[in-house]
C-alpha cells in the first residue's frame, strides 16, 4: 500500500494510516568523484566515475577509475570521497560491497569493500589472496586498467 501525505514531506509505505516509522521521506540519487589512495598519496587516474542512490540513512555507491600513472606505490589501496559520511554507530564497521581490478593478464584481483564508522572512505581487503588480514595494495591497480568498485553503508544523516 502507498498512503501519499497531504503535503510534499515524503509518501508512507505498506500502510493504510499515516505513521512515522513507514515515511520515506528521505530519496536521493547523484553523482560523486571518488579519489584512488595509496596511504597519504593521491593515485593519478582517469574515466573517474561515481553514482550513488540514497534512501533514508542507507546509501548504496558504484563506480570506477582508471590509474593514469607509474608512480610506485607500495601502501593499501583505498577509495576516498564517498558520497555521505558513515554512522557513527560501532556497529557500523561493516562489508558493504566489492571491487574488482581488472588486470591484463589473468591475475584480476577481486576484493570486498567496507567502509569504517564516521568515514567516507571505502577500504578493499583481498579475497583470493593467500588469507590472513590481506589489503589490497596500490601497485596491484595497474597503470591504464580500471578498478570497478560497489559498496552499501548506514550514513550519519
Amino acid at each position: 500500500n502507498i498512503l501519499l501525505p497531504t503535503a510534499s514531506a515524503g509518501i508512507y509505505l505498506g500502510v493504510t494510516s499515516e505513521t512515522a516509522s513507514n515515511l520515506l521521506d528521505d530519496y536521493e540519487e547523484g553523482t560523486f568523484t571518488p579519489q584512488a589512495f595509496s596511504n597519504t598519496t593521491e593515485i593519478t587516474c582517469n574515466n573517474v566515475s561515481g553514482y550513488y542512490t540514497k534512501i533514508g540513512n542507507t546509501v548504496h555507491v558504484n563506480g570506477s577509475v582508471t590509474r593514469n600513472d607509474g608512480a610506485s606505490l607500495s601502501g593499501s589501496f583505498f577509495m576516498k570521497s564517498m558520497p555521505f559520511t558513515s554512522s557513527n554507530n560501532a556497529r557500523n564497521y561493516s562489508v558493504t560491497g566489492g571491487f574488482w581490478f581488472d588486470k591484463a593478464s589473468n591475475t584480476d584481483i577481486v576484493a570486498f569493500g567496507f567502509v569504517d564508522q564516521n568515514s567516507a572512505v571505502l577500504r578493499a581487503k583481498s579475497i583470493n589472496g593467500t588469507g590472513g588480514d590481506t589489503y589490497v595494495t596500490a601497485d596491484q591497480l595497474e597503470n591504464g586498467r580500471p578498478v570497478y568498485f560497489s559498496g552499501t553503508y548506514k550514513t550519519a544523516s
